[in-house]
């Protein structure tokens, strides 16, 4: 089985548990499921955010993922926080993995 085979078997026994969870890593918690990915797959995972969709990925080899299964990398993928500039990075940290809200 390939590394590819692996990581979506372990997305298909997530998704088991119903829409919600597939509702709940793709409207802000999709940090949290890159964590999830790697703390599975260790250090093949390298977290990419994109910075249109406000989306965080995992990329595992030469490919992305998410709770969805395999997607398609776009040029607006970067690496995070590596390829992050430091006022984009901190509104990520504030606002997708802090969650913190502003009234």
């Amino acid at each position: 089985m390939t590394t590819k085979e692996v990581v979506l078997d372990f997305i298909k026994e997530i998704r088991k548990y119903g829409d919600e969870v597939v509702t709940l890593f793709t409207r802000g918690y999709c940090y949290y499921f890159c964590i999830i990915l790697k703390e599975r797959f260790g250090d093949e995972v390298e977290i990419y955010y994109d910075v249109v969709e406000g989306h965080m990925v995992s990329k595992i080899g030469d490919s992305f993922f998410d709770i969805t299964g395999e997607i398609e990398y776009n040029k607006y993928m970067k690496s995070f926080p590596k390829e992050i500039d430091a006022a984009q990075l901190n509104i990520i940290i504030r606002d997708v993995i802090l969650k913190e809200k502003f009234f």
